[in-house]
């Protein structure tokens, strides 16, 4: 399979989990992230041994640190903060922010922090 195919494929099922992922509700969200960072937590030195060794750059133990600490950082920063829905209301102004999926991401991900970047 070419390239191209490849990632027409990778896209097409992004879209298809973005899809499901609009049906989320607040706890789903949260439940979601807190997994992610769970499994990057639980799986650093895996990790961190796979970035070392693709890449060729970094230090093993240093990548440890940063799979195990940016993953605890990310998601004490996220848990308990308003992601669906409407997440403010400006009485003043009339705005009001709705939080929602808008699409596929994509990235080149840095070869110096493959992991936590993406998460």
């Amino acid at each position: 399979m070419d390239i191209k195919t490849q990632i027409d494929e990778m896209i097409l099922k992004a879209r298809q989990a973005q899809r499901l992922f609009e049906s989320y509700n607040q706890e789903q969200v949260d439940a979601l992230v807190k997994a992610i960072a769970k499994v990057v937590y639980d799986n650093a030195k895996p990790f961190a041994k796979m970035a070392v060794e693709e890449t060729r750059m970094g230090v093993y133990e240093d990548k440890i640190k940063k799979n195990e600490g940016k993953s605890k950082i990310i998601w004490n920063n996220l848990k308990d903060k308003k992601s669906v829905g409407v997440i403010s209301r400006n009485e003043e102004t009339g705005i009001t922010e709705v939080a929602r999926p808008v699409g596929v991401v994509g990235a080149i991900t840095p070869c110096t922090n493959p992991i936590v970047t993406p998460m």
